[in-house]
């Protein structure tokens, strides 16, 4: 397996260079309006070799652990291949990733399902905001974006952050307990 260190850093200067341009744009052009939020606990990158993402996903993951625990790919794959999750590499059953995730780290894995609706989306940021990761399985269109195609192009995201912004008048209203 190849860290792609040195080629992750120059990707993640430009992309901070990209976002905080767009980010002084936003700023001076709502700055009156808006308080942003965000939150990003950066972890390390591993490329995948053949159908394993989401083996590949919770090493990631696996990394932003607190406190962590040195967990090789190999011996997820292994594993994975021991426990029958897997034939070659891939993970189509988000229970058997929760399973995995719980034998080779020491966390306690959650299956929410029905999208970012009411309960899901306050456990996911909790979640975040705790610096913990979140796995999402998501099919994978052909540009790379989410699709539906009912599971026959399963791929798997680390999230690791998130970003919003707020009304000033709803923030200043929840200081002062108005509505």
């Amino acid at each position: 397996m190849k860290h792609s260190t040195s080629c992750q850093l120059c990707r993640r200067e430009k992309c901070m260079k990209w976002a905080l341009t767009g980010l002084s744009l936003l700023f001076s052009s709502f700055s009156q309006h808006l308080s942003w939020l965000l939150v990003h606990n950066p972890g390390p990158s591993l490329i995948q070799e053949g159908p394993q993402c989401g083996l590949v996903a919770l090493w990631m993951a696996g990394a932003l652990l607190h406190p962590p625990k040195a967990v090789s790919l190999e011996e997820i794959v292994q594993v994975a291949l021991e426990r029958g999750y897997t034939a070659q590499g891939e993970m189509f059953s988000a229970a058997d990733m929760a399973r995995l995730a719980e034998e080779v780290y020491p966390c306690q894995a959650e299956l929410l399902s029905g999208g970012l609706e009411g309960q899901n989306y306050r456990r996911i940021l909790q979640h975040l905001f705790s610096g913990l990761p979140v796995l999402v399985p998501y099919d994978e269109d052909s540009n790379h974006e989410p699709c539906l195609r009912r599971g026959y192009k399963a791929h798997w995201a680390v999230v690791s952050g998130m970003g919003g912004c707020l009304l000033r008048r709803w923030r200043e209203e929840r200081k002062s307990g108005t509505k």
